[in-house]
């Protein structure tokens, strides 16, 4: 090594904070607490209804892609 590496090496030593991970770990936990309590405030109770008849009515992917072979075909 030169006098240049030591000395990077010597500031970047330097610059480690102490505790970073346990504040990283801290700041993780507080995120995921935020994301748990937003989850359960706004979306916990919202559900999404699925009625045969709806399905029913809906055009199935048979249908679509023989719709799409016979446009293309015609052309």
């Amino acid at each position: 090594m030169n006098g240049n590496d030591e000395t990077t090496l010597s500031s970047m030593t330097a610059m480690r904070k102490p505790g970073l991970g346990k504040e990283l770990a801290v700041v993780v936990a507080i995120k995921l607490v935020v994301i748990a309590l937003l989850w359960w405030g706004f979306v916990r109770d919202q559900r999404v209804e699925v009625r045969a008849e709806d399905i029913a009515a809906s055009p199935s992917d048979a249908q679509l892609h023989t719709n799409r072979e016979n446009k293309t075909h015609a052309q």
